[in-house]
């Protein structure tokens, strides 16, 4: 199963978090799965930050960030 194609009914907020973090590490460009993954380098803190920042988001909790007003 690709990770696309994962259902995610009924599971528990640490499993979305992590699959969350996957497609966010994925769309950066820093898979943390596949052959891409041997390629490029992610510190254990920078997965831990995302996946933490991804619990967050799902559970509710992130702060939103303002955004700065264009000039």
């Amino acid at each position: 199963m690709a990770d696309d194609d994962v259902s995610l009914d009924g599971a528990t907020p640490e499993v979305v978090a992590y699959h969350l973090m996957l497609r966010i590490m994925a769309v950066e460009g820093r898979p943390l799965t596949g052959s891409a993954s041997a390629t490029s380098k992610v510190t254990r803190n920078v997965v831990l930050d995302a996946y933490a920042d991804c619990l967050e988001a799902v559970r509710g909790n992130r702060a939103r960030r303002t955004i700065a007003p264009r000039a």
